[in-house]
């Protein structure tokens, strides 16, 4: 698999879904966040090793994993060990959370839960970005 294109927003990651390169997005202030910088993905403990030297040769970084304790026990990122990048587990919300999450009924509900019961978790994800 070759890297993809600087303005690609979609990456095609075998094992991997929804890999997708936040760039190009309008700011409150008119400006666009910049391409290449901060990609968005799920699964990365399935990812094959093609694709993983794919993500590193698109410049990654930082692994940032967001999932339950009990997630990465169970299916560990393959970047969690890697010498290449710098990987952090930095859970988002806890499981007790799980179940109100679920009652929500849209995203705008589960997005307003997570800024209720999860301002300092959202605060170090959002620095650990801010310094990758």
């Amino acid at each position: 698999m070759n890297s993809p294109e600087p303005l690609q927003r979609l990456l095609v990651l075998e094992g991997c879904y929804n890999t997708r390169d936040i760039g190009g997005y309008e700011t409150l202030d008119g400006k666009k966040t910049r391409w290449r910088s901060v990609l968005r993905s799920d699964s990365l403990h399935r990812l094959t090793s093609t694709c993983q030297q794919t993500l590193l040769d698109y410049g990654v970084r930082t692994i940032i994993d967001l999932r339950y304790l009990s997630e990465v026990n169970k299916a560990p990122n393959v970047f969690a060990n890697s010498p290449q990048v710098t990987y952090l587990h930095l859970p988002l919300f806890n499981e007790a959370l799980e179940t109100d999450l679920r009652k929500a009924k849209t995203l705008i509900e589960q997005g307003l839960l997570l800024l209720k019961h999860c301002q300092q978790e959202i605060k170090v994800v959002m620095e650990a970005i801010a310094f990758a």
